[in-house]
């Protein structure tokens, strides 16, 4: 991947790690508004229903005892459960509100509760210090949050739901002695609930949620364009001079990369070329600090080697000076030769010097004088004619020619020690 495609990538990740984020505390907090909403109402509702209760119970059925005959009870009036109920009934109605009093042994069979009614009846019995329920649950398929609280049976209640004997006659001949009695006083029997419907609620948390999705994604996608192109403007192309920069300055470098086995990113690429050049700094460190170190050395040998060329050429100076003074001073050809031998024998420190005529005679000069002369090869004439010198460990034949003719073969018996190789190469030059 390319450093553009990672940093995009890695930008898609942070971009969708934070939105996931943003969005999740943003519908949970929705979704706690919309809980702690319903619960306020739910509390409201509650005490609604408790004050109507208490006004029933404290206030009205006194009232209605003092006004009526002895033993007279009116339902519609007298009963706090049945004037809640209706009260709550009517307002359902209009809002959609579950309202829900439930007692065991109801008087009411509508008033019996249901299985999950029955278990909160039971966590209340079980737990007296709580004094209030509430979930959110599915209800007829829709969702509802669902406030309940614990009914005790007060002094007051018990003579309508305590013994048959002690009740209204009107509550015997409409609902019969069995039903509704024999309760205990401070016991929990029953409960009141109300479910409020959130399923709109929740449906508009969720709208509202995926809105504001779609124009975070909508402004990602712009933030994005706008950081590909200005990323692409101020990174890329000048990594990409860079880069060019090495592939240029260094081919043997960027050759190496091509047949690598793993592409890498222009970062990649410029630390590759960095390390390329740190590379060649250490090397050429290495040979300055080898240089420095033996400078002087190689001085010396340098010199030595001047020295020795310096000499070898003052000796063939002297060599070609003392052999235009032979020219000078010699009386015939055999002297001639013969001082040239003794010459050519102290110049290349040879043991002996032997030159053997080829044109218009066969004669031999050596030196040392009495000398014996050395028997030549048998392709002399070859020789003669191919103007190469031909060295073992201690001979030389040298052919002596010029552009017309071969006049001879000069050779040359050095001692074993002598360096035969380089004299030969003298003899070329």
């Amino acid at each position: 991947m390319s450093l553009q495609a990672k940093f995009m990538v890695g930008l898609v990740v942070a971009a969708l790690g934070l939105g996931l984020l943003f969005f999740s505390i943003l519908y949970f907090h929705m979704h706690s508004i919309v809980i702690k909403e319903v619960r306020d109402r739910s509390n409201i509702m509650l005490d609604q229903v408790n004050a109507v209760q208490a006004y029933v119970r404290n206030v009205l059925r006194p009232r209605m005892y003092s006004q009526l005959p002895d033993e007279t009870f009116v339902l519609e009036a007298m009963s706090s459960s049945y004037v809640s109920r209706k009260v709550m009934q009517t307002t359902g109605e209009k809002t959609d509100l579950l309202y829900r009093r439930v007692a065991t042994n109801a008087r009411n069979p509508n008033s019996a509760p249901n299985s999950r009614e029955k278990d909160l009846i039971r966590f209340f019995q079980d737990n007296p210090a709580r004094s209030r329920w509430e979930k959110l649950i599915t209800l007829k398929d829709a969702q509802y949050y669902l406030c309940a609280r614990p009914v005790t049976f007060r002094a007051s209640c018990m003579r309508c739901h305590g013994k048959p004997s002690r009740a209204p006659k009107e509550l015997i001949e409409r609902y019969g002695p069995e039903r509704g009695f024999h309760h205990t006083q401070d016991a929990v029997a029953g409960l009141v609930s109300i479910g409020f419907p959130v399923q709109e609620a929740m449906q508009s948390i969720k709208q509202a949620t995926f809105r504001y999705l779609f124009l975070y994604v909508v402004a990602v996608i712009i933030f994005f364009t706008m950081v590909h192109m200005y990323f692409r403007r101020l990174v890329v192309i000048n990594l990409k001079r860079l880069t060019s920069i090495f592939q240029r300055n260094f081919p043997e470098h960027q050759t190496e990369s091509l047949t690598g086995k793993n592409r890498h990113d222009e970062v990649d690429e410029l630390i590759n070329g960095f390390e390329h050049i740190t590379g060649k700094l250490f090397e050429a460190r290495e040979q300055l600090k080898d240089y420095a170190a033996n400078l002087e050395r190689r001085v010396a040998e340098r010199t030595l080697d001047l020295d020795f060329e310096a000499s070898e050429r003052r000796a063939d100076v002297n060599l070609f000076v003392h052999l235009l003074d032979a020219l000078r001073s010699s009386q015939d050809s055999a002297q001639l030769l013969t001082r040239t031998l003794r010459m050519v024998c102290e110049r290349f420190t040879a043991n002996q010097a032997s030159y053997f005529c080829t044109q218009f005679s066969d004669r031999v000069f050596t030196w040392p004088p009495g000398t014996a002369p050395p028997d030549l090869p048998g392709d002399f004439l070859e020789l003669a004619l191919s103007n190469r010198v031909r060295c073992t460990e201690q001979d030389c034949f040298v052919p002596v020619q010029n552009q017309d003719q071969v006049w001879g073969v000069l050779y040359l018996h050095f001692p074993p020690e002598s360096q035969t190789r380089r004299i030969s190469d003298q003899l070329l030059l």
